[in-house]
């Protein structure tokens, strides 16, 4: 039966489940194999492959595709930081009565568990996931994934067109994901790992808190988070895991790209807001994505004095903007408008005061962080929640607001939303709340700024006030599935597969 309800045959099972969950030792090895399903980021089609079970402790098993050359030792490794990082993620975003049932108490990936294979562990998928990565061509690739799908059962899973492994999973990586020669070498992949969790606990928590459910606990309809704060969240989880920005994240926002023959959309003002809007002709413009929702959710966790404004926002029964408002309303500022929000931390990319609203409060990376300038045009195009930066050569009054655009003028350590003087720079930033909307015309300066002493012209003239001599960054670039599909024009993954979970219990 196709529209089966998950919540009344997870409660049904409970009981059974959580005798079985903890029976294996810690550092329990077994040889065991098992078939997989996996989507191919290129074509969107699934295909099977072989797995190794290589290693597994109390918490997860390290499932491997044969023929790969990944090593036991390694699966170990996998499996030993999955503990740290279970730590870390359960603290930061978990909750340890997520879901109540029989009187007993579930925290968020005990509940995943019992939502799926209930073995009481995560099983961890490293596997070459096939995607359009080729080094010096194209740098761009899908780090892992999580896919909502694998906790409803295959034949629900076909009836739509898609696959289901019927159990709590994340896919890693392997080719370029584990790359000892790297900088962070195997971090990278653990950082993966972090980043997939995080996905993983937030669909549970949509589950737990987000959903309509009838008399009988029957889901009704899921409320999944909005893209760009689950992706934020997520990002703030490889923080947490590694505690240390990612280059990835803040040097392409400080450089426009990579500084050589990537060049971003940044100083265009594409941004997370609407996540996914500026693929054309460009693999790489997803990474704009990235970078600049790290960036304001690193800012929310330094303005908010910590990261416990994260497990606020996940826990909210929001599932769009409100979930962020209310969040930095109770730790930031009291009824904290997106508007006003938004303004705030645009403002602090340019600005970047220490000691304000208007900047990272001195950390040791992010203080090096500096907005670009709009390429010099009197109007520009702005999606929601994308803002751009002009300079100003004499005192103008500031442009009057029209629909959703907004302006401000930025000065020296200030904000004025009523004028601007000479050597400001304008802000202008669009504040409509609905992601589905179409762009709007904002205003710029049409000045270019003066070149400052020195300074490569063409460099410059890309990111202007920007360039700081920061090495040009290196692939790969890690992206998402769903944002490979985007690149590859047959998008059927990861978004479907949350509206798949609400349509298969009503």
């Amino acid at each position: 039966m196709k529209k089966t309800a998950v919540l009344l045959i997870i409660a049904l099972a409970l009981t059974s489940i959580f005798v079985s969950c903890f029976l294996f030792d810690e550092d329990f090895t077994a040889s065991k194999t098992k078939k997989f399903w996996a989507q191919n980021a290129v074509s969107g089609m699934f295909y099977q492959l072989s797995a190794d079970l290589l290693y597994e402790n109390h918490l997860c098993k390290v499932w491997v595709e044969q023929g790969r050359g990944v090593s036991a030792a390694t699966a170990q490794m996998f499996a030993d930081e999955y503990l740290v990082i279970y730590d870390k993620l359960m603290g930061a975003f978990g909750k340890n009565d997520l879901y109540t049932y029989n009187n007993r108490k579930y925290n968020t990936m005990s509940f995943a568990d019992a939502l799926s294979d209930g073995d009481g562990k995560l099983s961890i998928l490293l596997l070459d996931i096939r995607d359009n990565y080729k080094q010096g061509v194209n740098e761009s690739y899908v780090a892992g994934y999580f896919y909502a799908v694998d906790f409803f059962s295959n034949n629900q899973a076909m009836a739509e067109g898609v696959r289901s492994n019927e159990c709590d999973m994340i896919y890693i990586d392997i080719n370029p994901g584990i790359n000892p020669g790297l900088k962070f070498g195997y971090r990278e992949a653990y950082s993966t790992l972090a980043h997939e969790m995080q996905h993983l606990m937030n669909f549970v928590t949509t589950v737990a808190v987000r959903s309509d459910k009838n008399d009988k606990g029957e889901i009704t309809e899921l409320y999944p988070m909005d893209t760009w704060i689950d992706e934020g969240l997520s990002s703030a989880a490889e923080w947490l895991y590694l505690s240390e920005h990612p280059p990835v994240r803040w040097k392409w926002y400080n450089m426009n790209g990579n500084g050589d023959n990537i060049i971003s959309s940044i100083d265009k003002g594409n941004n997370f807001f609407v996540w996914g809007n500026e693929y054309a002709g460009n693999p790489y413009s997803a990474l704009d994505d990235y970078a600049t929702v790290y960036l304001f959710f690193q800012w929310l966790r330094l303005q908010s004095g910590g990261s416990q404004i994260y497990k606020q926002i996940i826990l909210s029964g929001d599932s769009n903007y409100s979930a962020v408002t209310s969040a930095a309303s109770g730790y930031i500022e009291l009824n904290y408008s997106w508007g006003r929000l938004l303004r705030d931390w645009l403002s602090a990319n340019f600005i970047n005061d220490s000691g304000s609203r208007y900047g990272y409060k001195n950390d040791s990376t992010l203080k090096d962080i500096k907005g670009h300038y709009a390429p010099t045009a009197p109007s520009i195009q702005l999606f929601p929640g994308e803002g751009v930066y002009s300079y100003a050569s004499m005192f103008n009054q500031l442009y009057t607001s029209n629909g959703s655009i907004k302006y401000a003028g930025l000065n020296n350590f200030t904000v004025s939303d009523t004028s601007i003087s000479g050597g400001d720079t304008m802000l202008s930033y669009n504040i409509n709340t609905l992601d589905t909307a179409l762009s709007e015309t904002g205003n710029t300066t049409n000045t270019q700024p003066p070149l400052p002493p020195g300074k490569n012209a063409n460099l410059f003239a890309r990111s202007a006030g920007s360039e700081s001599g920061t090495p040009a960054l290196s692939g790969p670039f890690p992206i998402g599935m769903q944002d490979a599909l985007k690149n590859a024009k047959t998008f059927n993954g990861t978004g479907m597969s949350l509206d798949l979970a609400g349509e298969l219990n009503e």
